[in-house]
């Protein structure tokens, strides 16, 4: 069970995951409840690969997310707010805060692989040479209000600043990027490229790497910047600063780089603060978080970023790789304590019943 914001038990929006009621109530559900009682059925090891919780769980779902995480063989999250609103569902057992696995983005390709793909990519959509100085900028609709022609113009002044062409990257096709920066190319009138979610993980990786700044609000857009050591701006807000994802990864990157060393981060809420924070082509040193909550919070995260997720694999490795009997014997105090938390008030309690009754009462 790994990825970004993906347990909890909330309806989701997402277009892809609405083909129906049913799917669009429980898609997200499934993926951490439905995995977990998959691995207890079929009697496999269960891990939780850092994955993101981003909101608190109802009362009747609680027990089945203790449950499931209970039933982990190596627990992980990826951040100080997935951990708290785990520990507030009830489970009381060991886990691990992780950066977000993403930050291995680096290891993944050799610098020739990269270089092909960033060529390639440009190829396929455009015709001459790549530009040899881009900014790359993610645009999602949260954040980026207004009308096309006015963000068109916003994004020239950055890309002006940095003395760069601007390059959209669609990195949350999901959630409509592809078709928002279209729309914001089709109103510019200065030099503007597109790449959509079709060039694949390993172009838009090549572009972030490539590029002089990254500019935008997604996570994995930050991550990846960091990774290659790139000046970012991120664009985003959260509700409760230190227990968010983009502070959640934050916190443990800035506790554990070396300020000299690493590249310049600026946190803003709103597009229209990004240009101050450029000078003279480069990005100011302002990750909104306080020295004050960096130095409560470092005693979780003592070792380097590198370590921790080698570390993380280490554990990862051993669970697959447990005996079967071991894992056996797991899974069936698993399934056995499932059947107790099903049968609990009622008899024939479905799997998704009580996700179905937070759902409802959230409404109400």
């Amino acid at each position: 069970v790994g990825g970004g914001n993906i347990f909890h038990a909330r309806e989701t929006a997402v277009d892809r995951y609405r083909p129906d009621s049913e799917t669009a109530r429980l898609a997200y559900a499934r993926l951490w409840l439905g995995a977990s009682e998959y691995a207890a059925r079929r009697e496999i090891p269960l891990v939780l690969n850092g994955p993101g919780v981003p909101m608190p769980f109802g009362r009747a779902t609680a027990p089945f997310v203790a449950w499931a995480v209970a039933s982990g063989d190596s627990v992980a999250l990826r951040d100080f707010g997935s951990a708290l609103r785990i520990r507030r569902a009830g489970y009381a057992g060991p886990l691990s805060i992780i950066p977000d696995t993403a930050l291995d983005v680096a290891l993944l390709w050799d610098p020739e692989q990269r270089r092909m793909a960033r060529l390639t990519s440009f190829a396929a959509r455009y015709d001459g040479a790549p530009p040899e100085r881009t900014v790359f900028i993610h645009l999602n609709e949260r954040y980026a209000v207004g009308e096309a022609d006015e963000i068109a113009g916003r994004i020239a002044r950055i890309a002006h600043r940095f003395d760069a062409i601007p390059i959209l990257g669609a990195l949350g096709g999901c959630h409509g990027d592809g078709a928002l920066a279209r729309r914001v190319a089709g109103a510019s009138t200065a030099p503007l490229l597109v790449l959509d979610e079709s060039c694949g993980l390993r172009a838009f990786a090549a572009w972030i790497e490539a590029s002089v700044a990254y500019v935008g609000s997604s996570l994995h857009g930050l991550i990846t910047a960091c990774a290659f050591g790139r000046p970012s701006i991120l664009v985003a807000r959260e509700s409760r600063e230190g227990e968010g994802k983009f502070s959640g990864f934050l916190m443990q990157w800035m506790s554990a780089r070396r300020a000299a060393a690493a590249a310049p981060i600026a946190w803003v809420q709103r597009w229209e603060e990004v240009e101050s924070q450029i000078t003279n082509g480069a990005v100011l040193d302002r990750s909104a978080l306080s020295v004050a909550e960096l130095g409560r919070r470092t005693g979780l995260f003592a070792l380097p970023l590198g370590e921790r997720l080698d570390r993380h694999w280490q554990a990862v490795e051993r669970a697959l790789l447990q005996p079967p009997a071991a894992c056996r014997a797991r899974r069936t105090r698993s399934r056995r304590t499932l059947g107790l938390l099903q049968t609990r008030g009622t008899t024939g309690r479905s799997l998704y019943q009580a996700i179905l009754e937070d759902q409802d009462a959230a409404r109400s």
